[in-house]
């Protein structure tokens, strides 16, 4: 009977064994996989567009030339274009080209329509 107890309790500190062995496997396993969830928790993977930024000048005028490129990085209050010395040359041929314009429709409205535009208007 001694020996029939024996087997039976060392059938019992086996499966003990086996459960508790079992055990620690899956504590290690979840703290694993939960230290690598969190590592990973702010990578991103794939391709990230942002909605393109309005940028406002208190002065207007021409861009001379861009000193940053299309998509790089920039910072706060960092140089991102040289605007033309002469903004005034560029609004004086605006203005120049606005009354050639204005020009030549006083000129067209003097000479009255055209036949071909009072055909097409019938």
């Amino acid at each position: 009977m001694s020996e029939t107890k024996e087997k039976s309790s060392s059938r019992i500190l086996v499966r003990v064994v086996v459960a508790l062995l079992i055990a620690v496997v899956a504590l290690i396993a979840t703290r694993v996989y939960a230290l690598h969830r969190t590592q990973n928790q702010g990578m991103i993977t794939g391709f990230f567009e942002s909605q393109p930024t309005l940028v406002a000048s208190r002065l207007t005028g021409r861009a001379a030339r861009f000193v940053v490129k299309e998509g790089e990085k920039v910072r706060a209050g960092q140089l991102l274009a040289v605007l033309e010395t002469n903004p005034d040359a560029a609004d004086a041929a605006s203005v120049a080209a606005q009354a050639r314009e204005a020009r030549a429709r006083l000129l067209e409205i003097e000479r009255g329509a055209r036949r071909e535009d009072i055909q097409k208007a019938e």
